[in-house]
């Protein structure tokens, strides 16, 4: 029992690949005035519900201070509903933010990771200033220091250390996560 609960244990603090970015890619619309939050998601990975909690705090408590946009990744065989699904959570929580599903592949690309619920932080003119995850392990909500550093980043327009990020592989089919209920390795 004890070796069951130590790999559960490893496996909620095991993150996904870092990104890699230093600068906004050029088909994201920044806003010149104030910063670009992006976050991306897999619509079936159930420790995406941790990271949008924690974004509709941050949208809540930075109303008219940030640019808010959420990237799903349509990896193959993902539902039409799991899209739906999750455009309609981003729409009746963070109803600030924009919503867009976009090819895994496409999201790899532009932002050079591959896994769920990694945020940017851009300032206008399209620094990071945070790339990282804002939950402290997969599927967990509550403070964390990926989640400060982004506030931190957020107050001063500076850039802070990133977190690591606790999620699905944007790429892995949407039934993958829903069937076995938490991230494939």
């Amino acid at each position: 029992m004890l070796l069951g609960t130590g790999v559960l244990i490893a496996y909620d603090f095991t993150p996904g690949h870092a990104a890699g970015i230093n600068t906004a890619p050029a088909d994201i619309a920044l806003d010149p005035a104030m910063p670009t939050l992006v976050m991306v998601v897999h619509p079936g990975c159930t420790c995406t519900r941790a990271s949008l909690a924690a974004l509709e705090t941050i949208a809540r408590t930075h109303e008219g201070r940030l640019s808010i946009h959420v990237f799903a990744s349509q990896p193959r065989g993902v539902r039409a509903t799991s899209i739906a699904e999750c455009r309609q959570a981003v729409e009746q929580t963070i109803p600030v933010a924009s919503f867009e599903a976009r090819p895994a592949a496409d999201l790899n690309t532009d932002f050079q990771t591959d896994t769920s619920g990694t945020v940017f932080l851009f300032s206008p003119e399209g620094r990071v200033l945070f790339a990282g995850g804002i939950t402290a392990s997969r599927g967990h909500e509550g403070d964390n220091p990926g989640l400060q550093h982004l506030l931190e980043s957020i107050a001063t327009g500076q850039a802070t250390a990133g977190h690591p990020v606790f999620g699905c592989p944007l790429s892995v089919s949407a039934d993958a996560c829903i069937r076995d209920q938490e991230c494939p390795k």
